[in-house]
């Protein structure tokens, strides 16, 4: 299931890795899902570009991290990662960083970049909308 929001084909181990031409083929391509606009609480409006801004630096660490091999870490950012998003109502967002934090110890480097470029990708390109609180108690 790792990587399912952003590829169409199963997770590649060790023992089947994909190309860097497939990886950045499926980087660019569109995540199923990732279109859906993003409803965030109202309350959140002028903290939004400060959140998008510090969401795409834990991004590139983590890609940072992939890039040296260092799993546990991209884990623990994705981890942190999942929390904002749902906090903030990106859902989307929220569930391909739990896939990437639970990913198997021989997941595929070059598509878990791919799932953190589709990632950045969303923040870049997704409809926000903002919900106002309703403060009413009546039925």
């Amino acid at each position: 299931m790792l990587l399912s929001m952003a590829l169409s084909t199963p997770p590649a181990t060790s023992k089947s890795r994909s190309s860097p031409v497939t990886a950045r083929a499926a980087e660019r391509a569109p995540a199923p899902g990732a279109e859906r606009p993003v409803l965030v609480p109202a309350d959140l409006r002028e903290r939004l570009p400060d959140f998008l801004a510090s969401r795409r630096a834990l991004i590139e660490e983590a890609r940072q991290a992939l890039a040296r091999g260092e799993l546990d870490a991209v884990r623990r950012l994705a981890h942190r990662l999942a929390g904002s998003f749902a906090l903030y109502g990106y859902s989307w967002a929220a569930q391909g960083c739990q896939q990437i934090e639970h990913a198997p110890a021989d997941a595929d480097p070059l598509q878990l970049e791919a799932q953190l470029g589709a990632l950045r990708r969303h923040l870049e390109t997704v409809r926000v909308t903002f919900a106002e609180a309703d403060v009413g108690l009546s039925p």
